[in-house]
């Protein structure tokens, strides 16, 4: 039995008779294919890390009314440029502030107030550097235009992103249903009153009504007073918070 013919044992004979004037074609020899990267898992520690790899809205991919689309001209194929490190960087800094102010939360009930202490002031910094990135893609511009880009990003989410995300969450039986169901109907509220604001501003005028109220359950805002019982979630008026 012959034993495994190595690469130049099988090219050996073509390479022969090209050698001799006659007419062939070699097949090409291909470096060896590299492994490609794993996508993460959703819902990992490399995911939430790693947003490039995230299905992220438009409101984000075009933050702001003066994002513009366009590639750079410098651009590489497969090679993000520095609007893409912006976008990641804005993503996992605003996401680290979130984090940290919950973090401190729970280490206040743990009786660590010092520890809390530092998570809030680590989400400050982490806020800052989210703020300086969002600036850095010209993603703050006048009132009307950051109205009209909060509108976009809210009816994104309450019609498009949440609920596959909640039928999903159901269909798995999961706790994540809860917030996602509160979310798809207090994100259709928040689109309603920012389009209020936007009409307002675009007549020339700032909004009447400065009392606002957050339910710190489901995040349902209501206008001038709290209601007797949130509308989304069901809380007691008297938890909502005057902001």
């Amino acid at each position: 039995m012959h034993g495994r013919r190595t690469e130049g044992q099988l090219h050996a004979p073509l390479e022969a008779a090209a050698s001799s004037g006659v007419r062939v074609c070699l097949p090409a020899r291909q470096p060896p294919a590299l492994p490609l990267p794993e996508r993460p898992v959703p819902g990992t520690k490399f995911a939430a890390e790693c947003p490039r790899w995230d299905h992220r809205p438009p409101a984000l991919l075009s933050v702001g009314a003066s994002a513009s689309m366009t590639p750079h001209p410098n651009r590489r194929p497969n090679v993000p440029d520095t609007r893409d490190n912006l976008h990641e960087a804005f993503a996992g800094e605003s996401q680290a502030n979130q984090k940290y102010l919950a973090f401190a939360e729970q280490a206040e009930r743990d009786g660590f107030p010092n520890v809390a202490r530092l998570f809030r002031t680590t989400a400050g910094a982490e806020r800052i550097h989210a703020e300086g990135h969002l600036k850095a893609l010209d993603g703050v511009g006048a009132t009307a235009a950051n109205l009209q880009a909060a509108i976009d990003g809210e009816t994104h989410e309450y019609a498009k992103m949440y609920p596959p995300m909640l039928q999903q969450a159901e269909q798995d039986g999961h706790k994540a249903k809860r917030m996602f169901g509160y979310a798809v109907k207090a994100e259709a509220v928040h689109a309603k009153l920012y389009q209020a604001a936007l009409d307002a501003v675009r007549a020339g005028k700032d909004l009447l009504e400065s009392r606002f109220y957050l339910c710190p359950v489901c995040g349902h805002i209501e206008f001038g007073r709290a209601p007797e019982s949130c509308p989304i979630c069901g809380a007691k008026g008297a938890k909502y918070i005057l902001v």
